[in-house]
């Protein structure tokens, strides 16, 4: 990745000078060790941050331009799972119904009519609220949100979400990008990776190639895994999900394997150092211990697993196990924002007094910048990384 490509994402206006710092009461800079400084001020050149310290440090040499924040200076945050191009089907799903009941409102919604004008918006509102990379899954749009991605949020990842139980073409064996996708891959090669949908809705033999290319490209991975119980039961080829499912995406020929998510994916060698396995709401802490043991990241969509009714991630166990955890929002379909701040607002309502600022910011800074693929870039805040902050509000900053 080319820093110098980068638009400088700061709080302030200083993007029009060459010689510049941030003050401001406290700066999380998420570097081991050294992960809060006190009193605390980042001094940069250009797109490049060049000095993060005490104030007391630098005060007799500081440039022309300060930038004084009010409260807490954090890393830029990641939003490591979001579909921007669902962000035109705000308030057209049911909520609190179940997965089913919302998948089929999703389906009944214009879910084709993606526009450039409310991708843009979305990706403008989630920065404005302290997000400056992004993890999309592109489906149908690719092309178009990687583009958006691009202009307005340069450090982000855009995974071209593969699914159905098409087999491989011959003579090559190979499975083609549809072309939306392959457009993306071609204009932003470094940016686009690829996401298998979920074990039900996609064959496993295409799971396995689509994770063997992330793994020959040196790219993550993605997969929605253990969401709802409707997973589990289409993956024994019961329930009302894989009855509709075989309607339309799964083929009469197809064998159900019978498998827990968690065992499946395991089995078919999605899981390890890579991968980013999402949502992970239905898995017993026997199950949690194998993300532990693969090394396989972890993403958390607390308030849209809400508004689904899918129920909670149990992230107090995956915390006490060490499992890489990340925090996303999923769509404007099953959330009323994309604001990280809110999911952590969220997090601390249902559970005011197990959560740190430090733990949090690691969900939505290093830990993401590390599975994207990105920490030598951001993550934290130290010389040589790309200046782009948030802004911790100040509701959130004492914690």
């Amino acid at each position: 990745m080319v820093v110098d490509e980068l638009s400088l994402i700061l709080p302030g206006d200083i993007s029009g000078h060459d010689l510049w710092a941030v003050h401001a009461p406290v700066i999380w800079t998420m570097v081991e060790g050294q992960e809060r400084v006190a009193d605390g001020i980042a001094l940069g050149q250009g797109h490049t941050i060049t000095a993060v310290g005490p104030y007391s440090q630098f005060q007799r040499d500081l440039p022309a331009h300060v930038v004084a924040v009010e409260t807490a200076l954090a890393p830029g945050l990641f939003n490591s799972h979001v579909h921007l191009e669902l962000s035109h089907l705000k308030g057209a799903t049911v909520s609190g119904k179940g997965f089913l009941a919302w998948v089929k409102s999703l389906m009944a919604s214009p879910m084709q009519a993606v526009d450039e004008h409310h991708v843009r918006t979305a990706v403008r509102r989630m920065r404005d609220q302290g997000t400056v990379f992004a993890a999309d899954i592109a489906t149908r749009r690719p092309e178009l949100t990687s583009k958006v991605l691009a202009e307005d949020l340069p450090l982000s990842r855009i995974f071209a979400e593969f699914i159905g139980f098409s087999g491989p073409q011959p003579p090559s064996r190979e499975f083609p990008w549809p072309p939306t996708a392959l457009e993306a891959l071609k204009a932003y090669p470094d940016k686009v990776s690829a996401a298998g949908h979920a074990l039900y809705s996609t064959s496993a033999e295409l799971l396995q190639h689509v994770k063997a290319w992330c793994r020959r490209q040196g790219k993550p991975f993605s997969i929605h895994l253990a969401e709802h119980e409707g997973e589990e039961m289409a993956l024994s080829g019961i329930g009302e999900l894989y009855a509709m499912l075989s309607q339309s995406l799964i083929p009469a020929s197809h064998v159900p394997p019978e498998k827990r998510p968690m065992a499946l994916a395991h089995e078919l060698g999605l899981l390890d150092s890579s991968t980013l396995a999402v949502h992970c709401v239905r898995l017993s802490a026997d199950e949690l211990a194998v993300f532990k043991e693969t090394g396989t990241s972890l993403c958390l969509c607390p308030r849209s697993n809400e508004y689904i009714g899918v129920g909670q991630a149990d992230w107090k166990t995956m915390r006490k196990l060490n499992i890489p955890l990340c925090l996303g929002t999923d769509s404007l379909a099953s959330n009323t924002d994309l604001s990280l701040w809110n999911e952590l607002r969220f997090l601390l309502e249902k559970s005011p007094t197990h959560i740190t600022l430090a733990e949090a910011l690691m969900w939505m800074t290093v830990n993401p910048a590390r599975i994207m693929g990105y920490a030598a870039h951001a993550g934290t805040l130290a010389p040589g990384k790309l200046a782009a902050f948030s802004v911790v509000p100040g509701d959130l900053s004492g914690l």
